[in-house]
């Protein structure tokens, strides 16, 4: 019987070290305010209404995965949004040119490129597909950004 009340003995004096240290940090929080972590929001607290997802295939528009070309789908998306901020192209919802889409897939195409060494060339098509809802549904737009080699 002793065993258990000793047991019972050290549970209860963790769970007070936990509640005292919960506390400490509420204390902390409430005085110091707001910036992270001791934040009263959370960081992704709005998303837009829309999403683009990147994708290349081969010339008879099959998916090549992007394991191949030595990336991911969002290493892919990471190179399209900074290299809009870069050139100074506004994008999000849809909204960037048929000019534009085709400098920034070049742009990733070539940063695809340094990534994979291939021994001939490979004839390459990329792909943005814009996700966005409307009148509770979801719409997807596929567009060709960008044809060309990848060596």
């Amino acid at each position: 019987m002793t065993n258990k009340v000793a047991k019972v003995y050290k549970l209860l004096k963790a769970k007070k070290r936990f509640f005292t240290l919960g506390l400490v940090y509420l204390f902390f929080s409430l005085i110091i305010g707001e910036f992270h972590p001791f934040s009263q929001f959370p960081m992704y607290n709005s998303f837009p209404n829309w999403s683009y997802v990147f994708y290349f295939s081969d010339e008879n528009d099959k998916i090549i995965p992007t394991k191949q070309l030595h990336t991911n789908t969002g290493h892919l998306s990471h190179i399209f949004y900074t290299a809009c901020e870069s050139i100074g192209i506004d994008y999000g919802n849809g909204i960037e040119s048929k000019e534009s889409l085709y400098i920034l897939g070049e742009t990733i195409a070539k940063q695809v490129a340094l990534q994979v060494k291939l021994s001939t060339p490979k004839k390459v098509k990329l792909h943005r597909v814009f996700l966005h809802k409307e009148n509770n549904k979801i719409i997807k737009k596929d567009v060709l950004i960008y044809e060309g080699n990848i060596q």
